[in-house]
Parts: C-alpha cells; sequence; structure tokens
C-alpha cells in the first residue's frame, strides 16, 4: 500500500487553533520517516498522535499499513473498525480495513469494504485489483472480470489487470481476446512470470502455430536460466526437455 496520503483527510476532533502546525508537522513526519522505512518511530508517532486525534483518517490508514507489514491485524482492525464509521468520507481506510478483513479470511466484507473505497473514489485502481483477485479466488469470474477492465480503462498498461484479464478470458474461452491481453502485456514487460506460455498456449487452443518453434526455444531456456517463463502443464506442449520439466 501507498504511504503519501490523501489531500482533505476528515478527523474526529479538531485540535486548538495553536496545535494545527505542529500536529500536522508531526503527522507528515511520521510518513516522511515511514517512507524511509523507518517504521517503529514512524508508529510511536501515529500511536501518539492518535491519542490526541482519534480516528484520524490519515493516522489510521499509516499506522494500519504498518501493523499490517508485520502480520498484526488484530490491532489494525481495532484501529480500523471505529475509523470507517468516523470517516465514512475517506477512501484509504476502507482500502485498508478491506485488506485486513481480506487476511483475516473475512471475504464478503471484505469485498464490501473495497466496494465502499471505489464508490468514493472509482479511480483507486488498487482496490479494484484487489477486489477483482478476491472476486477470482472466490470463482466470481465475470465480476472479477469487470474489476480488471475497470483498471483498464484507468491505467490501459496495468500489468496486473492485463494478466488477470487474460487468465479469466481464457476460462471463457474467449481466446482470441485472451491473446490480446498478453500480447499487449508482454509487450510492455517481455519477462512477465509465465508471460510466454500463457500466450503461446492460449494460441494453441486456436491452433494458431505463429512462431511456435521460437517461442518453444525461448520458453525452454527461459526456463534453464531460472526464469519464470511457463508453468508445467503448458510446458508439455512446448517441449520434451527432462530438465526443464524438471526445473519448472
Amino acid at each position: 500500500m501507498p504511504t503519501t496520503p490523501p489531500s482533505s483527510p476528515q478527523a474526529a476532533a479538531q485540535p486548538a487553533p495553536s496545535q494545527i502546525p505542529q500536529d500536522q508537522s508531526l503527522l507528515i513526519r511520521g510518513i516522511e520517516l515511514q517512507n524511509a522505512g523507518q517504521l517503529a518511530e514512524a508508529e510511536a508517532i501515529f500511536t501518539s498522535y492518535l491519542q490526541a486525534h482519534p480516528c484520524d483518517g490519515i493516522a489510521t490508514y499509516s499506522l494500519a499499513v504498518i501493523l499490517m507489514q508485520r502480520q498484526d491485524h488484530a490491532r489494525a482492525l481495532a484501529i480500523l473498525e471505529p475509523c470507517v464509521q468516523v470517516t465514512p468520507g475517506f477512501a484509504p481506510v476502507w482500502m485498508a480495513y478491506a485488506n485486513v478483513l481480506q487476511n483475516l479470511g473475512r471475504r464478503e466484507e471484505a469485498l464490501a469494504a473495497y466496494d465502499k473505497a471505489v464508490a468514493i473514489n472509482p479511480q483507486y485502481t488498487e482496490a479494484l485489483i484487489n477486489s477483482g483477485v478476491l472476486l477470482r479466488e472466490s470463482h466470481r469470474h465475470l465480476e472479477a472480470l469487470q474489476r480488471f477492465q475497470q483498471v483498464l480503462a484507468i491505467k490501459p498498461d496495468h500489468e496486473t489487470a492485463l494478466g488477470n484479464c487474460g487468465i479469466i478470458l481464457t476460462e471463457f474461452k474467449r481466446s482470441e481476446e485472451a491473446i490480446g491481453m498478453f500480447q499487449r502485456l508482454l509487450a510492455i514487460k517481455p519477462e512477465y512470470d509465465w508471460g510466454l506460455g500463457l500466450l503461446g498456449y492460449e494460441r494453441l487452443h486456436t491452433c494458431d502455430w505463429t512462431d511456435f518453434e521460437a517461442m518453444a526455444q525461448r520458453i525452454v531456456q527461459g526456463i534453464h536460466q531460472g526464469k519464470r517463463t511457463c508453468k508445467s502443464l503448458p510446458l508439455m506442449a512446448f517441449s520434451d526437455d527432462v530438465a526443464a520439466h524438471q526445473i519448472s
């Protein structure tokens, strides 16, 4: 998650005018420390800030990110649950709340929280991606595809969205569209994990033998070089190289 705060946060309690400059400076310092990887110092600042300003959106979000990074999901949930009620119009706290619920296995609640984040900020690609992945894992493939397509409407070269769209399209037997997604993905990132195998294998489903020999060679060579060019099942369609199969 990004640690740069969005603008115009909402706070639960308003400090006295004389406190505002100092308090804001402290919060900014905490964010700077967090971005610099000095998490213990940043955590201390955010914790102290929240004692003076309970449920401040930026401080809660920033502290929750630190807590989730060290897998302290229970404490993250404890600070996020009241915050989404106090600052319901602040999308990042809904995003963090959804993330911690997902980590705790509370999938439906997580999806509802991601929806809240997207309703507030329809351009929130991270929330769209996370909810799309969650929907795909829940075998709700059409809804997942729609989320990833929303991301591509905002960021046409988003690698994760392209990869997931392509894979879901293969499951719907929409091979031509899937091939187009994989081609775009590899044009952006030629070393994308499993990308060559995904493209080549889907081409075979349509009896398209374009560049088959060259692609098979690239796949096998990549595997021997330690690259993730192809998973084991599609590799069988490209090569009988025993060593490559053992590695993949």
